[in-house]
């Protein structure tokens, strides 16, 4: 962690949650990526996005249209971070 390594960094991290969701209040997605960006900061923590879908529920998605974006949201962000995109 970045209390035990001043070297550390964060991966780049995508979170993703749901207003609706009855299970996992979005609360707590919102809090995490504040804690993050407000401990590790910009230069620790640079790559930090955080979508959430104001339908849905637990899965993130009312219907196929929109777990359709979440899932090409998600899959954007992981060619991004592997560096394959150009």
């Amino acid at each position: 962690t970045e209390s035990t390594n001043p070297t550390w960094k964060a991966p780049k991290t995508l979170f993703t949650t749901s207003t609706r969701d009855d299970r996992v209040h979005p609360g707590h997605a919102r809090k995490m990526v504040a804690s993050l960006l407000e401990e590790a900061g910009k230069d620790k923590a640079p790559t930090v996005y955080y979508w959430e879908n104001t339908e849905g529920g637990h899965g993130g998605a009312a219907d196929n249209s929109q777990r359709s974006f979440m899932w090409a949201l998600t899959y954007n962000f992981l060619a991004q971070a592997l560096g394959l995109e150009e």
